[in-house]
């Protein structure tokens, strides 16, 4: 509770936290992928990504490669750099 009471009231305790103080969430690009993916890896690099990076915006993809039925879409999200 006094975690969160500090979170939210920082400058009632002596914290100023200024705007580069804060998270900011990187710019994105969305890739439209309709065709199998046999390594995730491989195709994060060639995307200029990691394998980390795809792995960690894009928790949905539990596996190293992506299965894409016929008629089917995913849209995967990587940092812009």
């Amino acid at each position: 509770m006094a975690f969160k009471e500090i979170f939210e009231n920082p400058e009632k305790y002596g914290f100023e936290l200024k705007k580069n103080d804060y998270y900011s969430l990187p710019l994105f690009r969305e890739l439209k992928v309709n065709q199998s993916i046999p390594n995730l890896a491989q195709w994060a690099l060639r995307h200029n990504s990691s394998y980390k990076e795809l792995k960690m915006h894009n928790p949905w993809l539990r596996s190293t490669k992506l299965t894409v039925g016929k008629n089917q879409d995913y849209f995967i999200k990587l940092p812009v750099k």
